[in-house]
């Protein structure tokens, strides 16, 4: 069954996108960095032995506003870059990812433990 854009949206409506540290450090851009060039143009397709295959980025960040709270974390953190759906959309086009697996953010591993237990 395919899901609707209007589902994606839904479920995706509490949540603002990351770019990593670690592809910074790469020398690559950040997926997700304003001004980076990327999510312009045609999607990027991955091919291997002449076929077309689906990439999946195992390191990709989001961050819940309502926890970001929870842990006294500003939106607005240095090193931290937001964009909206449609931009992340378009930067792993630029990217040829297809799907990410969104993983937690490493500063709530120091989280205090009452919010951490809220988290």
């Amino acid at each position: 069954m395919p899901i609707s854009g209007e589902l994606i949206a839904g479920a995706l409506a509490g949540l603002a996108f990351v770019g990593c540290s670690l592809s910074n450090a790469s020398g690559t851009p950040n997926p997700g960095a304003p001004g980076s060039g990327a999510g312009q143009g045609r999607r990027r397709e991955v091919v291997v032995n002449g076929k077309r295959v689906k990439t999946v980025d195992i390191h990709a960040h989001t961050i819940v506003p309502e926890a970001a709270a929870v842990i006294n974390h500003p939106l607005e953190a240095s090193g931290l870059l937001w964009s909206n759906l449609s931009d992340r959309i378009a930067e792993m086009d630029a990217e040829g990812i297809d799907i990410e697996a969104l993983s937690i953010n490493p500063f709530w591993y120091r989280a205090e433990r009452d919010a951490a237990a809220e988290l």
